[in-house]
């Protein structure tokens, strides 16, 4: 298959999960943030931060490591599969272990403590999810971890809502959604056993101590970025809640999560390249470089008009997400919708760890991580959550700027400012329609169908796209298609 229309479909799988996930997931987080009030979210958001950061010592960085590496040499996925499963167990009963000691000695009230006992069980759960789902990414099969994530979203909202109608407590409510994961996991490993052959898990490789010890030395750095990228991704939850109570975590919350909403294309995006640009080094420098050029340009065509719709439509949207009780979020949810600009930056990670550059991203994102700390620390007591925001704006535009100089230069690649001033031009000026029909039109007609018409319709007439991308995109569609054409 056509190495575009591979990365294209697999972004197209991952898309279309996320997208019934996120769907699901946001009739869900209205029913029960409504139901929890933001004192509730807040609590909850702030028991997933640390989790998150804790959990990193579980993940330990090797699910890049192994998609890398079984892209490039398919014969390893036993052996890779089952030290990843092995590290994985081991370091979870560990951890989770001696969580449960710190739970235990701590000073939270009995229900944060509850709350962080079940969330915890949660993503160590996740975690071990995560080595089935790195095999799917690895053959670039992630129509199986589609499946999954539709699966777990459709049991979530139909248990957390039959939860929410008998009354339960959030500590009861974060119990059912439990259940949901142990049903992925299932779900998954019966995917797995149908991608790779039984005998490749031979019962010598779990046993093979200086091979899993061999693959933990190699993924510190990827440990080292995954960390730094989980705590960049935190840092300002866990400042917030040393300045602010959980009522004002819970509108940032409320923000937040509709800002990971904003990012499924391009995360997804990243999810699908990564192999491909893996697989196309082991070709040439130059193949990859192909790849990457064109994935930068559309991938920044589809980001940034995403950005100035948000920033437009940020009170109507979380009216209708979360009611008026979280509308004091919208100001966080406008600020953080800039960082899309650097919507791109979910590209030049994977490019730096397909070309090896593990520790100079590590670096450069851990520069990027102290500024924002440093910035939040200063920002937050004066403006709380506002500034905060701001922080982590300011340091995703740094490193965007950074990560694109460096990567155009290693790969010998002139930065496409033409591409990136019609694009800039074309989302400004489709932004201003927008601003004067929003209130006139209904901000969901406006914004899934005015808007994309005029955003396309600029594209075309400044004449963005050149021959070779619509020689691109034409081999994005499947052969089938252009035989049952030309047949007709």
């Amino acid at each position: 298959m056509h190495t575009a229309r591979k990365v294209l479909k697999n972004t197209g799988y991952l898309t279309l999960g996320q997208v019934t996930t996120i769907a699901l997931g946001i009739a869900w987080i209205a029913f029960f943030a409504r139901y929890i009030g933001p004192q509730g979210m807040g609590r909850y958001t702030y028991a997933q931060s640390i989790l998150a950061i804790l959990v990193i010592f579980v993940e330990f960085g090797l699910q890049n490591l192994v998609i890398r590496s079984v892209a490039q040499d398919r014969n390893l996925v036993g052996k890779y599969f089952v030290a990843t499963l092995t590290i994985k167990l081991t370091l979870s009963f560990l951890i989770y272990g001696l969580f449960s000691v710190f739970l235990y000695l701590h000073g939270w009230d009995a229900q944060l403590k509850q709350i962080m006992a079940v969330v915890a069980l949660t993503t160590f759960i996740q975690a071990i999810i995560g080595a089935t789902t790195t095999l799917f990414y690895a053959y670039e099969r992630m129509e199986f971890d589609a499946v999954g994530q539709i699966m777990r979203a459709f049991f979530a909202l139909g248990l957390g809502l039959l939860a929410i109608h008998l009354g339960f407590s959030l500590v009861e409510i974060l119990l059912v959604l439990l259940t949901t994961s142990i049903l992925r996991l299932i779900w998954n490993a019966f995917f797995l056993l149908r991608l790779i052959e039984l005998p490749c898990l031979r019962a010598e490789t779990w046993f093979d101590w200086r091979f899993n010890w061999h693959l933990l030395k190699r993924s510190i750095p990827f440990a080292v970025l995954g960390m730094i990228g989980i705590v960049y991704t935190n840092i300002l939850v866990i400042v917030l809640r040393l300045f602010v109570n959980d009522t004002y975590l819970g509108y940032f919350s409320a923000a937040q999560r509709i800002y990971t909403v904003i990012f499924i294309v391009p995360s997804m995006f990243m999810s699908a390249v990564f192999p491909a640009l893996s697989s196309s080094l082991a070709q040439s420098m130059e193949k990859m470089a192909q790849i990457y050029q064109k994935a930068y340009r559309y991938l920044f065509a589809v980001s940034a008009p995403m950005a100035i719709g948000i920033i437009l439509a940020a009170k109507p949207i979380m009216l209708l997400v979360f009611g008026k009780q979280f509308l004091p979020g919208v100001i966080v949810l406008q600020i953080l919708a800039l960082g899309l600009l650097n919507g791109v930056g979910y590209l030049n990670a994977p490019a730096l760890l397909a070309m090896g550059k593990e520790w100079f991203n590590a670096l450069i994102f851990g520069v990027a991580l102290v500024l924002v700390a440093v910035l939040c620390f200063i920002l937050v007591p004066r403006f709380g959550m506002a500034g905060g925001s701001w922080a982590v704006v300011f340091g995703n535009l740094c490193g965007f700027a950074v990560y694109s100089t460096v990567l155009f230069k290693w790969l010998k690649l002139q930065y496409p400012f033409r591409w990136v001033v019609k694009v800039l031009g074309a989302s400004g000026t489709m932004g201003l329609v927008v601003y004067l029909l929003l209130p006139h039109v209904n901000f969901l007609f406006t914004s899934f169908i005015i808007a994309p018409s005029i955003y396309l319709g600029l594209l075309l007439i400044l004449r963005t796209f050149d021959k070779e991308d619509f020689r691109t995109l034409r081999d994005l569609v499947p052969e089938e298609l252009w035989r049952v054409v030309a047949s007709r």
